[in-house]
């Protein structure tokens, strides 16, 4: 298990394929050098809540879907809802994985920290952006989460203020200390 604060370095739960792993639903890989940037100053916990869940790469998409049991997880072209299995997956890390911070993917379903499209169940995106469900379920647990996507940390602004939120109860603590 790996404990927040327990170390020099804080702990910040990663999207995987932010870190270039092999693990999107396209099979491509991308790299995040902002998120990348911060792998000398931070103990990173890769997840990929989708594989966490069993999806293979490739697979087929999922999206955030309106019907009439609320805001559910959908695999599209099968109709399979995902929401219990990735709520469950979702608890279990964070449960686990204690973080001092979150870096998650943009637009995600999964991961959107705020801009996860969501469609009807006729596949138009009806304009209503939310968390992912991994991403919502962090937030449930951490109600002040510092959590940022790979496109905030683009910002130099954003990401100085990552950096300095995420190091400022280390510097507290450390001064209580002395």
């Amino acid at each position: 298990m790996v404990k927040a604060g327990s170390g020099e370095r804080p702990v910040v739960v990663v999207s995987a394929c932010l870190l270039g792993q092999h693990c999107r639903y396209d099979s491509k890989t991308i790299f995040a050098p902002a998120v990348l940037s911060l792998s000398k100053l931070v103990t990173f916990v890769p997840v990929c809540p989708e594989t966490g869940i069993g999806l293979d790469v490739p697979r087929l998409p999922i999206r955030l879907v309106e019907t009439m049991r609320g805001i559910r997880l959908i695999q599209t072209l099968t109709g399979k809802d995902l929401t219990r299995k990735m709520r469950s997956f979702s608890r279990a890390f964070l449960a686990e994985h204690k973080a001092d911070g979150f870096i998650l993917k943009a637009r995600s379903p999964s991961c959107g920290i705020e801009d996860a499209p969501v469609y009807d169940e006729l596949g138009q995106e009806i304009g209503i952006e939310l968390h992912g469900v991994f991403a919502d379920e962090a937030l449930n647990r951490s109600l002040f989460a510092l959590m940022e996507d790979e496109e905030g940390l683009r910002d130099p602004g954003r990401m100085d203020s990552f950096i300095t939120r995420l190091f400022a109860p280390r510097s507290v603590t450390k001064k209580r200390r002395s």
